[in-house]
């Protein structure tokens, strides 16, 4: 049997796996057109869309408004019906058969491309077009509140005639041209640029494009690969900022000129173009102590500047003196990575939420018990890369004990001395303050004052019913030996004694129940 290792297929896969879809399954190449249309998986209408772009280009990623985004080993599992280590054989068996000459073209391919589906971008004249439009404000009220002062700082507004004849400005946004760099310039040689998009920027720091809008991207779609210049290339490094605001603080604090990539994923996209000037030096990454930003940056082998005082850029206005490595950085301020979490119930996965793993992608499991919030089992730190099993050692508690509580309540008026057998739900919600998740609960519909349920031996609840529209609540331990009042009579509580009769291994719950107060 076969034997492969994810580590060794995956960056082989890069730019095949519309060949390896089509060749091992029977879905048709149209798939891979990025247009809208039915998924293979699900088969809804109009829900699935290629794009080739996850994490990174030629990755086969693809997005399903039914079944989520993933990447290509995602979709082929889906597909397929294999498990995970038989989807890496038989992808592995796939690439046994592929020339190298192809792999190698595949990535050249993947290199060329400057941007994904997420991008648009527009013709120069277009956006020199929109450009000519603007006014070279002094200020805008935006750039006051972050205090910067850009040169040139070019404005669009929009107006209307008002009742008096005057025009108004109603919306006013910064704009700023975004352009592609093919070629990295030396020190004192300013890039050659070709505009590809402008950034809108509104009053409250909102980013917009004014192409690539549609249903899914009302604000447009930002150009990725492309940048915004700020400043002269007069040092020995150029830096990569993935905030607008904080890259105008980076070149008054630096004197450098900052490339503005305005996403996080587009600082992945911009250094992804330049790994030799990435691994020199001659291109850095100014960044926040942020874990997606030192992430990228340790993705693309890319030194980083981090703001003094461990500060906000836009804070400290000033870097510690310090060219860092960002896996150090991630080691000691982000030791367990990005919190995630596995929602397991009888033994099946039922939810999944959360980031990536460590900048050095070590993972570690922790289990904890979904009633009381406590850790019960943890492994050892691993590489999911490497590893594909890893044992985690689960201190399986002693299984909770229940208890039948028998309801017997009486509905009565303070003020007009008369009682009723109330017919209405009553609920028990347990009082758990460690646990992880919404307390468990039970509930039964009282019909004439009666009702059973089941409850946690020896466990305090709230207890909450609506009935002639009032809510009435308390609280009390239910189990056995337990013996207390549910206190209070006055209107809007619920009042009641418990008992256990050890004959039949019941709770009873009796009295009064509501107490109320009626006009």
């Amino acid at each position: 049997m076969s034997s492969h290792q994810w580590n060794m297929v995956q960056p082989k896969m890069r730019g095949l796996w519309q060949d390896a879809v089509t060749k091992m399954t029977d879905v048709n190449a149209s798939v891979f057109n990025g247009k809208h249309q039915a998924c293979p998986s699900c088969g809804g209408k109009d829900r699935f869309r290629f794009t080739d772009y996850i994490r990174e280009r030629g990755d086969g990623g693809a997005i399903c408004a039914q079944c989520g985004a993933g990447d290509g080993l995602h979709w082929f599992m889906k597909i397929t019906g294999y498990s995970f280590f038989d989807a890496i054989n038989a992808l592995g068996d796939y690439l046994n058969l592929v020339p190298a000459e192809k792999i190698i073209s595949a990535k050249k391919q993947i290199k060329s491309q400057p941007d994904n589906l997420y991008s648009a971008s527009m013709e120069p004249e277009d956006a020199e077009s929109i450009m000519k439009r603007c006014v070279d404000s002094p200020v805008h009220v935006y750039t006051l509140a972050c205090g910067i002062a850009p040169e040139p700082l070019y404005v669009l507004n929009k107006t209307v005639t008002n009742g008096e004849c005057k025009k108004v400005v109603i919306d006013s946004r910064i704009c700023v041209p975004v352009a592609r760099i093919d070629k990295f310039p030396e020190k004192n040689n300013e890039p050659d640029t070709v505009i590809t998009n402008v950034t809108m920027i509104d009053h409250a720091g909102r980013l917009s494009w004014p192409c690539g809008k549609d249903e899914w991207h009302p604000e447009g779609r930002m150009t990725y690969g492309s940048v915004a210049v700020i400043g002269k290339n007069v040092k020995k490094s150029i830096y990569l900022c993935a905030d607008w605001v904080d890259a105008w603080h980076v070149h008054y604090a630096t004197g450098a000129q900052v490339w503005c990539t305005f996403t996080t994923s587009n600082l992945e996209s911009v250094a992804y173009l330049y790994p030799a000037e990435c691994h020199s030096g001659k291109l850095r990454i100014a960044c926040n102590l942020d874990f997606d930003e030192l992430c990228e940056a340790e993705k693309r082998m890319c030194q980083v500047i981090i703001p003094a005082g461990d500060e906000k850029i836009s804070v400290a206005r000033e870097f510690k003196k310090v060219i860092y490595n960002p896996a150090a950085l991630l080691d000691e301020f982000f030791p367990n990575g990005r919190f995630g979490y596995f929602n397991v119930m009888n033994g099946a996965l039922n939810t999944f939420g959360g980031g990536s793993p460590a900048g050095n992608y070590r993972l570690q499991f922790e289990v904890y018990s979904y009633r009381t919030g406590t850790q019960v089992g943890t492994s050892a730190a691993f590489n999911p890369c490497s590893i594909s099993q890893v044992p985690i050692t689960i201190n399986v508690p002693n299984p909770p004990v229940y208890v039948p509580v028998d309801i017997d309540f009486t509905a009565k008026c303070l003020n007009k001395n008369v009682t009723i057998k109330p017919s209405a739900w009553i609920y028990f919600y347990e009082k758990m303050p460690n646990a992880l998740w919404w307390n468990r609960w039970s509930y039964v519909y009282l019909q004439n004052g009666k009702g059973t349920v089941t409850l946690l031996d020896g466990a305090e609840y709230y207890i909450y019913s609506y009935y002639a529209g009032n809510y009435y609540w308390n609280r009390g331990v239910f189990g056995k030996n337990k013996t207390g009042s549910l206190t209070g009579n006055t209107s809007g509580v619920l009042s009641g004694q418990t008992t256990y009769d050890a004959a039949t291994g019941r709770v009873q719950l009796t009295g009064c129940g509501m107490s109320m107060v009626t006009n």
